[in-house]
């Protein structure tokens, strides 16, 4: 609900609350806020993204992760969340308690407003403890909102300081949620029904009309995924506040940066089917790229598209090609996904960017395309791209060929003690992708806490860099990166770092454990470059890669668990030992992080 940097007071039935950092919020301050569509709840579920801790600039991921997804019904709104959590504990049992004072919480704050581009002054936060599932409620009234609606059936005469807000406490005896909550190893999940009886009846579905269409929500959470120093045990005094949109803020409530939530109509909830007919024209190009302008004619009605064109100014030459959407029945579109691929149907296809209806062009800078020849337009809302696509041949003929290539990577790995090097061996595999590969790679682990993390990764970065525009740093379980956690640079707060900086300063201690469930430790220590801002990255085959040597003093190396062991002696001289020792680990599941090296002995048994 709110952090230590706010204090509240008790005014009868209602809260008041108010900022005491003296900081003054814009609510005009633009943030890029995420979008969910949620359909009727027959015809599935809108999912949001990943959360991201909300009091901090920028976007970062936070220590356990969350997913919430929502649908509708005539009954009322469906909201669940589930939640990776690895200290599960809560102190309410009741409703009405403080849960956002005593353990792990979820929060849904909600209200319908009168357009997307404003904030509400008055929604509902709604709050479910874990493990009981301690319900707290209340009617917000926001100052930092602009948008004056009220749909609360619940009267609320909560007074909002300037740079603060009140709160009026939901009755327990009232018509409240149903609330249902869940749990198992390292998770737990909440299923909240809100029904329309909470809301005035112009915000109602009724009878064939549809509800309200425009929401803004967010969802947010409270864990405590951070052990005391020295120990294995969790700090319940320090939570990790995380949530679908960040509010950059220590408080939750910012309604300018709240989600946007639409409740799509029945009938028009499922993405487009289509049919396609046309024919391409056919030049040759000298250029292994792709550059110009995509255009269509928007769809706006949500019922047709065409045509699709394509201009190549950089080789100066222009062609068509016609492409006509026939819908078999009406659809919802919510916005355009376009797409790089190998042929009509989207092989190999590698996203461009999601266009927003209204919109019938997209600028292309120029891009590598490896064999990807046809540029793709799918129509697309929450439930993910239409059956098949507006497509056309653009004719680079003289794309790459897939590449045979062998590459062998050597890495510097520093200790605190010790300098190792680990020379991978060659590899050969088949691409379609680019290739751009740092060298050098070394990092020195300073936190002398087990499983932390911290100090600076550095590396060479490759002799051309014109094909890249950042580098990301990941933590694996194995060389593979089958599961990954992704580092974040702490000056400034960033999930990557710009071609030109050649290191990475690692950003809030982080645990060495690429999440999940039950997660497996991570093992390696991976550097991918990228380009068009983190949508392509290089090959993780040739990337760098080192071991992850997490130096502690409090935690002793476990003993390596080995599938095989074999040695041959070939001495002729009894009382001597010569030959190869050769042994295999086993599965990537096996915590490596500890040690540094191998010891090899000779024993009597």
């Amino acid at each position: 609900m709110l952090s230590g940097q706010h204090k509240r007071q008790a005014v009868g039935k209602c809260w008041l609350f108010f900022l005491v950092t003296g900081k003054a919020l814009d609510i005009q301050q633009q943030q890029q806020i995420p979008e969910l569509s949620a359909p009727h709840c027959d015809e599935g579920w809108g999912a949001t993204g990943p959360y991201y801790i909300t009091d901090v600039p920028g976007h970062l991921l936070p220590v356990e992760q969350a997913v919430t997804r929502v649908c509708w019904n005539a009954s009322g709104l469906v909201i669940d969340t589930n939640n990776s959590d690895m200290d599960i504990w809560q102190s309410c049992q009741e409703c009405g308690c403080q849960n956002f004072n005593d353990g792990d919480v979820a929060e849904v704050f909600l209200a319908p407003v009168s357009s997307s581009s404003r904030s509400p002054s008055w929604y509902y936060e709604l709050d479910v403890g874990a493990i009981s599932g301690a319900f707290w409620g209340g009617v917000v009234h926001n100052s930092l909102g602009d948008d004056a609606l009220y749909s609360s059936s619940f009267p609320c005469s909560a007074t909002a300081p300037p740079g603060g807000f009140g709160s009026c406490e939901l009755n327990c005896s009232a018509r409240l949620p149903a609330v249902q909550v869940a749990r198992g190893q390292s998770w737990w999940a909440r299923s909240l029904q809100i029904p329309w009886a909470m809301f005035l009846e112009d915000y109602r579905p009724s009878g064939s009309a549809e509800p309200w269409p425009v929401w803004r929500a967010n969802f947010y959470r409270y864990s405590y995924p951070f052990k005391l120093p020295n120990s294995s045990d969790f700090d319940r005094s320090r939570a990790e506040l995380s949530g679908w949109s960040p509010t950059h803020d220590a408080s939750f409530h910012v309604p300018a940066h709240f989600g946007l939530l639409r409740l799509l109509p029945r009938a028009l909830a499922k993405a487009c089917a289509s049919g396609l007919k046309g024919s391409c024209a056919t030049e040759d190009v000298d250029e292994c790229c792709i550059q110009g302008i995509i255009s269509w004619t928007d769809v706006s009605d949500g019922l047709d598209m065409g045509p699709l064109t394509y201009e190549k100014f950089a080789c100066h030459r222009t062609f068509q090609h016609q492409a006509v959407f026939e819908f078999d029945t009406p659809c919802y579109v919510s916005h355009y996904a376009v797409y790089l691929a190998e042929d009509s149907a989207g092989l190999n296809k590698m996203l461009l960017a999601y266009v927003a209806l209204g919109t019938n062009q997209l600028e292309v800078t120029q891009s590598d395309i490896g064999l990807r020849n046809f540029v793709n337009v799918y129509a697309w809302n929450s439930h993910g791209d239409a059956a098949t696509p507006a497509s056309l041949e653009y004719q680079n003929k003289t794309s790459l060929s897939t590449t045979t290539a062998t590459v062998s990577v050597t890495s510097t790995h520093t200790t605190v003690s010790t300098t190792s090097t680990f020379t991978h061996t060659t590899s050969t595999f088949t691409t379609t992708l680019y290739l751009v590969v740092v060298t050098n790679l070394v990092y020195a682990d300073t936190d002398l806490r087990g499983s932390k993390l911290d100090g600076t990764v550095s590396w060479t970065p490759p002799a051309d860099t014109s094909g890249i525009d950042r580098y990301y740093v990941y933590i694996a379980s194995d060389e593979q990166k089958t599961q990954s956690a992704q580092l974040w640079n702490s000056d400034p707060v960033e999930e990557y770092v710009p071609v030109g900086t050649n290191e990475m300063n690692l950003y809030n201690n982080p645990e060495r454990t690429v999440g999940g469930t039950t997660p497996p430790p991570a093992n390696w220590l991976i550097v991918l470059g990228s380009k068009q801002a983190g949508s392509i990255f290089s090959e993780v085959s040739a990337a760098a890669k080192i071991p992850l040597v997490d130096v502690c003093n409090d935690i002793d190396p476990p003993a390596p668990q080995l599938s095989s062991l074999t040695f041959e002696n070939l001495a002729d001289v009894v009382g001597q030992v010569e030959g190869t020792i050769e042994f295999t680990l086993t599965a990537n599941d096996q915590d490596l992080g500890l040690t540094a090296e191998f010891e090899v002995f000779v024993v009597e048994e």
